[in-house]
């Protein structure tokens, strides 16, 4: 007996060799048969407990000497406490395998367990209950469903009759794996309005798992109506009393299902649905468990009520983000304080998720201190949830890292390293730890070569901002050189210029330069290939990664040298395992600007001169693409081109192969900006083989939300395979100006042969050849067809996520109508979109389609049969005014594809288009929204066409200006005017006239000084002094200030004459009606106005007029006319 008791104590002071020793012994003598030797087996148990899940056998081991101390408890009623005691232990043992993956190591053993206390019908129910649950989950971790469907409904009953408050956990886990029958629970529930919303929730939340055509908001908004109001047409009350009671005992249930729903409310991201559910909470909340949950709860509501903008990184989104952080962090210490532990693990997990986004270098700081309080407070209850305290752990490294804090963060390593039971995380974290280590030593170099290039990598890392780019290049030349000590610096010289790369003798010509600069870029690069072979495999992972982080730091710190031959050397171990090919893309491209040439262009050949030309040809012409020289140049910076096109496009097929559709996106986005000037310069057509395999790629692995990115590779491609195929098309002739005569009767006829399309006009079908399409091109067609079709699929509406603005899905409807046309193939009725929904974008598509269709009318190629007319385009249009932008955006393309159309005759434009256009302005003026630049050319449209059409110009006054001016397009603007000046050329010849256009006309020349670029003039105060000095004074100043007038007036000049002009009137208007004073202050702002240039002599000579009338001096604008 002493032995054991011995074993006992040594066992609480830790000082397990005693206790062994101690057993043993006990054990050499005849051991008696009382509850020492039970207790002997609890401490023979106890030595061989498991500390980790890595270690099942040692804990099956363990558990043989707790089932022997079971079986011997059993037979005596006077030892069944040594069985109960016998189960806690057990618990204790198993407490590291119950995660996923690890329960069924328990299934057999807990069975026993269970057993046992039922054969000694122990009286703690809830315990016995507690560790029935577990054997629920375990069988059912193990794939036995039918050991688990008998033990749930055993354990049901049981917790029925013995413990009703975990009666609805058992039935939770019966309907999640779905351990019995769903209608016979139905029936049951139904009973019970508190177990009967419990089943609801609990079904719900296992169809939103299994099911994807599921409307998840409607059914929540069902629960929640249940939960508030009853089912009250379910059941039959048979008594007042009854139904009172049951109205007390709503309140009772109501808030652990209004809570539960509230958690799937947010889950599923329906924050307006989760906060009617918190809302319904009224009055105090007795529970503090439940209290603190719901305040929890409350916290993740202020994110989730941001949107779609949450994970946005504005500052106010930020600022949110932090203040629900902070409050969160209260909650989550009174939990802590009142040490409830489930509720400590339901508070980290939403202070993780909250902090999440703001994990990024710049931002994380901001949760250090919320990070090491969750994960304190996970280690002292002893959590479960070990992924979530490992990657707390890791992310509280980084953040003392940041800190320059290195025994802090590699505590936290090993303790992530300790709880990655997995494995998921272990390289990672070796490497991390391993790296830190290596900064964390500063007076001693590594043996090992990887080592000392990760160390100097990492002391590179954490240099001073301050510091050159040549001395970050030394430090990282240096980790290259311990890595490859053969052949880094080699390929090194690959760029370097300070040598004589041409090689030949005497003095070096412009192309030997550029040809020897090719020849050993390929030399030096060769070497590189050499250097795994002599290395072999050795360390081929940990190579390959340190090869990377040098990569990556270079480009970080602009070292680019390094960074591209870093990236080569990493390249070498490319089995499909490594993702550097973003860094050797960049890099080269960076390389092709150092010679001046962007990607896919061909180099810009030097100029011809003596020094350019060989000797052999003395003072000949040279030939550039005849010298062998500039050919060996010119593929050098192709093959440069080449190689970053394909690293872009190897690291696509890399993000497949890892299923990780950001890779993916992040290269289409880097050819995207890389060749844009490729889509400017109009060369689609080289575009299609570096975009396709990046859209196949995308099609693969999903676009990650980047749908606009989508409709752009689309859209490009689509247009690269159309372009070799589109023939040049016809220019049909136009009908002429529109007059207020009656068409000739051949007119007439002409029309009336166009089956209703008078608007199109006769002469469009009369004036234009037909165009045809060389039939090798079908195939190509057909296949932009498809590409076009497949972004019109994923941008229908069909997914909300993928949905893209109007001006977006505009262009790619613009390019498959043309697709359509080239290939011949007719539009439907439904103009390509069934989707009728007002909500959706398919009006505004139709809408779109039909201009589209418009549009192409009488190019020369196939007209479309279906084709509307202008009058039904302009009824299409007018069906969407419910969006004032929607509408202006369509008047815009509308007035458009009238103006630039020469086949239509505006003669003829009716009345419908004149309510399109009304429309069009009265939508404007009533919503009173400010619209970007592009939207507010729609009045200056509509004012050109009602200049041009017979309509009364001076409906319009200068309201095209105005918008003009808003927008602050100079463009807009001059064009209104000069469509104004035109308009009222007839009317200024008169008196009256003038008056009524006095105020339109100063409006417009304020609008033109308001968007117009001057000339910075001197101050107003200088212009006041010279006025009153004396002309003798500065005789030069006249002549200098007035420019000889250009022979041919430019189109800049023309604007000046026109605003010189209109100031002419205005002047005039004034001495109309001898209003001197007003006619003197309009000129000098004039001069402030209009630049200092030849057209200001109009404005001089009025103001000298206007001072003579009002008898001031007038010697400083004499002196302008001084020649």
């Amino acid at each position: 007996d002493l032995f054991v008791l011995c074993a006992e104590a040594a066992y609480k002071l830790g000082k397990l060799d005693v206790m062994e020793d101690c057993i043993q012994m006990f054990f050499l003598k005849p051991v008696p048969s009382n509850q020492f030797l039970c207790r002997a087996y609890f401490c023979q148990a106890q030595l061989h407990a498991p500390s980790s899940s890595e270690s099942p056998e040692q804990f099956d081991k363990s558990v043989e000497f707790l089932l022997k101390a079971i079986n011997f408890a059993k037979k005596n009623p006077r030892y069944y406490f040594l069985v109960y005691n016998a189960s806690v232990l057990y618990w204790q043992f198993c407490r590291p395998f119950l995660k996923p993956n690890y329960r069924k190591y328990l299934a057999k053993s807990l069975h026993q367990v269970v057993k046992a206390l039922d054969d000694i019908d122990d009286k703690d129910y809830d315990w016995r209950a507690q560790l029935m649950i577990a054997l629920i989950e375990c069988h059912v971790d193990a794939g036995r469903k039918e050991d688990a469907t008998l033990v749930s409904n055993a354990t049901l009953q049981f917790t029925k009759s013995n413990v009703p408050s975990l009666y609805t956990t058992v039935l939770g886990l019966q309907i999640r794996y779905r351990l019995i029958d769903i209608s016979k629970v139905s029936k049951e529930t139904k009973s019970s309005n508190e177990l009967y919303v419990f089943y609801k929730i609990q079904r719900l939340r296992t169809l939103i798992e299994t099911e994807d055509k599921l409307d998840v908001e409607q059914e929540l908004g069902k629960l929640l109506k249940l939960i508030i109001k009853g089912p009250s047409a379910e059941t039959d009350r048979s008594s007042t009393a009854t139904s009172s009671a049951t109205t007390t005992s709503n309140v009772f249930y109501r808030v652990p299902l209004l809570v539960d729903l509230a958690r799937l409310c947010l889950e599923n991201d329906c924050h307006e649905l989760a906060a009617e559910c918190l809302d319904s909470l009224r009055g105090p909340i007795k529970d503090l468990g439940m209290s603190l949950e719901v305040e929890f709860m409350k916290c993740e509501l202020m994110v989730k009520s941001l949107g779609n903008k949450k994970e946005n990184y504005s500052k106010n989104v930020v600022e949110v983000r932090i203040k629900a952080i902070q409050k969160h962090k209260q909650f989550l210490i009174t939990a802590i304080r009142r040490g409830i532990p489930n509720i400590i693990q339901a508070g980290c997990v939403t202070m993780w998720n909250l902090c999440l986004p703001l994990l990024q270098p710049n931002l994380r700081h901001h949760v250090r201190k919320q990070l090491t309080l969750m994960a304190q407070a996970l280690e002292d209850i002893d959590s479960l949830l070990v992924v979530l305290r490992c990657q707390c752990h890791m992310e509280l490294a980084k953040c003392e890292e940041d800190e320059d804090q290195l025994e802090y963060a590699l505590t936290h390593l090993q303790k992530a390293l300790s709880l990655d039971d997995s494995g998921q995380y272990r390289d990672r974290l070796e490497t991390s730890l391993t790296r830190l280590q290596l900064r964390a030593t500063l007076y001693r170099t590594p043996d090992r070569p990887e080592d000392l290039a990760a160390m100097i990598i990492e002391q590179a890392r954490a240099s001073d901002d301050a510091s050159t780019v040549r001395m970050k290049r030394a430090s990282l030349v240096k980790a290259g050189e311990a890595l490859s000590p053969d052949a880094f610096i080699h390929v090194m010289d690959s760029e370097n210029d300070t040598k004589d790369p041409s090689g030949a003798k005497g003095p070096p010509t412009p192309l030997g330069k550029l040809a020897g600069m090719a020849t050993q870029y390929q030399k030096a690069v060769s070497k590189a290939a050499g250097h795994l072979k002599r290395l072999g495999d050795e360390n081929d992972q940990e190579r390959a990664r340190i090869w990377a982080d040098l990569a990556k730091t270079a480009r970080k710190q602009h070292v680019w040298d390094v960074t591209r031959v870093a990236a080569r050397f990493c390249l070498l171990y490319d089995n499909g395992r490594w993702s550097i090919r973003g860094s050797s893309g960049r890099g080269a491209l960076q390389f092709l600007r150092t010679q001046n040439v962007q990607l896919g262009d061909k180099p810009i050949p030097p100029e011809d001169t003596v020094k350019l030309r060989p000797k052999r040809y003395e003072d000949q012409q040279v030939n550039l693409e005849e010298q062998p020289e500039w050919v060996t140049y010119c593929n050098w910076i192709s093959s440069l081109s080449q190689e970053a096109i394909s690293s872009f496009q190897r690291a696509a097929e890399i993000g497949v192969e890892l299923n990780e559709p950001w890779l993916i996106c992040n290269s289409a986005v880097y050819l995207w900006n890389y060749t844009n000037h490729m889509l400017t310069q109009g060369r689609y057509r080289d575009i299609v083989q570096i975009y396709t395999p990046v859209l196949d790629a995308m099609k693969a692995t999903g676009h990650d939300g980047e749908t606009i990115l989508l409709c752009q590779l689309c859209n490009a491609i689509c247009q690269g395979l159309m372009q070799p195929w589109v023939p040049p098309l016809a220019v049909p002739t136009a009908p002429g100006t529109p007059s207020k005569e009656k068409p000739d009767k051949a007119d007439k006829g002409a029309k009336g042969r166009q089956s209703g399309k008078g608007v199109k006009g006769g002469a469009s079908k009369a004036n234009v050849q037909g165009v045809t399409i060389d039939p090798e091109g079908t195939n190509e067609l057909k296949q932009a067809l498809e590409v076009i079709e497949y972004s019109l699929n994923v941008t229908s509406g069909t997914e909300p996520k993928n949905q893209v603005p109007v001006g977006v899905r505009h262009h790619l409807i613009k390019t498959w109508v043309f697709c359509k046309q080239l290939l011949n193939q007719q539009i439907g009725k439904n103009l390509g979109h069934d989707d009728e929904s007002p909500q959706s974008q398919g009006p505004m598509c139709k809408s779109l389609c039909a201009l589209e269709m418009l549009s192409l009318q009488g190019n020369g190629l196939p007209e479309f049969q279906q084709s509307p007319t202008l009058p039904e385009v302009s009824e299409i249009v007018v069906g969407q005014y419910r969006v004032a932008f929607c509408s202006i955006f369509l008047g815009i393309l509308l007035l458009n594809i009238s103006w630039n159309s020469e086949n239509l005759d505006f003669g003829n434009v009716d009345d419908v288009l004149f309510l399109v256009l009304t429309r069009l302005r009265i939508t404007h003026y009533c919503c009173g929204k400010d619209y970007s630049s592009d939207s507010v050319a729609a009045p200056c449209s509509i004012f050109s066409l009602c200049v041009k059409c017979p309509l009364d110009p001076s409906i319009n006054k200068c309201l095209c200006n105005r918008f003009g001016q808003k927008a602050g397009n100079y463009e807009l603007v001059i064009t209104a005017a000069r469509h104004y000046w035109n308009a009222i050329q007839p009317f200024i010849g008169e008196p009256i006239e003038r008056e009524l256009l006095k105020d339109p006309i100063e409006a417009v020349l304020e609008c033109i000084a308001a968007v117009a670029g001057k000339e910075q003039e001197k101050d107003d105060e200088e212009e006041e002094e010279e006025s009153e000095a004396p002309a003798e004074k500065k005789p030069n100043k006249g002549k200098a200030s007035i420019e000889e007038k250009p022979a041919v007036p430019s189109a800049y000049d023309e604007e000046l004459m026109m605003r010189a002009a209109m100031y002419g009137v205005l002047f005039q208007a004034y001495a109309d009606k001898c209003d001197w004073e007003q006619g003197l202050r309009a000129m000098d702002q004039a001069i402030k106005d209009m630049p200092r240039t030849h057209h200001r002599l109009l404005i001089f000579k009025h103001r000298v007029i206007t001072k003579a009338k009002l008898g001031r001096n007038v010697l400083f604008d004499m002196g302008k006319f001084k020649v």
